[in-house]
This record gives C-alpha cells, structure tokens and sequence, in this order.
C-alpha cells in the first residue's frame, strides 16, 4: 500500500495520478481488444457491459487531472469491480474467467490505495461471491448462462493477464 511520510503528499498524489492514468489507459486499452472480439461474436450483452467501461477509464483520467485524485481512483476500482462482478453474473459465475480481474483488481488498489480502502475492497468482492453463489446454488435466481469458447477464454485471460502483469 502506498505509505509515505506526511510531508511527501504532493510527490504521493503525483505518484498516484501517474499510476491512475498509466493503470487506467492499460485498461481502457483492454476493455477495447475484448470488446472488439465481441463485436465480431455477435454477443451484444457482454459488449454493452464493456463499452461504459472504457467511458469510465477515460472519466478517471479527466478527473486525475483536475486534481480529484481520491474520487478518480475510488470510481476506478469499484466501476471495474462492478463491471467484473455484472460480467459474472450474466455469464459463467465463479467459473467465468472474468474472476482474474478481481486478484488484477487487489494489486491496482495495492499501488493506489491505503490499507483501509483496501481491504473494504477486498470485502466488497468477498460479499459479492458469496452472494453470487448463494443466488446460484440456494436461491436459484441465476443460472450460468452463456459458456465462453476455449479460444475467447484464452483471449480473455491473456488480456487479464498482460493488464495485471503491466499494471505492476
């Protein structure tokens, strides 16, 4: 998490900034390659989830610069925990590949965020998993539906992957 000295603020929220714009362009990035491979499946309901998320990344970015550093970094972690968590949910469940962007999503707060607001993070997507199998497995308000195949889950998780490993 990022800990510095009091009196290093202003080089802390520079740093994040930085972080913010690099972490968010490599998503933004991504979002549009998977968005693409949708398009061209024809799967309109993923590709509808997808595409505000670019807007988001974009929205984070003119917020960074406009020196709301806290609100840009806050919006970016929960609009993509969001958008992972609706991708589960009308896709495969836990056994979507859309479940890597959550750890992805551990390692961004890590570089951005302070202890605290990490670890709400990491309890928001707790909860949300035990919901998500509860409402699939007790309540039977969900059921996996659409089934990715091998060759999108591979492109999905390269895509995880290549953002995760550059994020860091």
């Amino acid at each position: 998490m990022t800990d510095l000295p009091d009196h290093d603020a202003a080089s802390l929220n520079a740093l994040r900034a930085r972080r913010l714009f690099q972490i968010s362009s490599l998503v933004a990035v991504a979002l549009s390659v998977v968005m693409v491979g949708y398009l061209l499946d024809g799967n309109w309901l993923i590709f509808s989830l997808l595409a505000p998320g670019v807007g988001v990344m974009l929205l984070c970015q003119w917020l960074s610069r406009r020196g709301h550093i806290d609100f840009a970094i806050t919006l970016f972690l929960y609009a993509l925990a969001v958008l992972v968590a609706l991708l589960m949910w009308v896709s495969e469940g836990l056994q979507d590949v859309a479940l890597l962007c959550f750890p992805a999503l551990l390692i961004m707060a890590g570089l951005l965020v302070r202890a605290r607001a990490f670890f709400l993070l990491l309890a928001t997507m707790v909860v949300f998993l035990v919901v998500l199998t509860v409402a699939t497995e007790v309540l039977h308000w969900r059921s996996n539906g659409y089934i990715s195949p091998p060759f999108e889950q591979l492109r999905d998780v390269l895509t995880i992957l290549g953002v995760s490993g550059l994020a860091v």
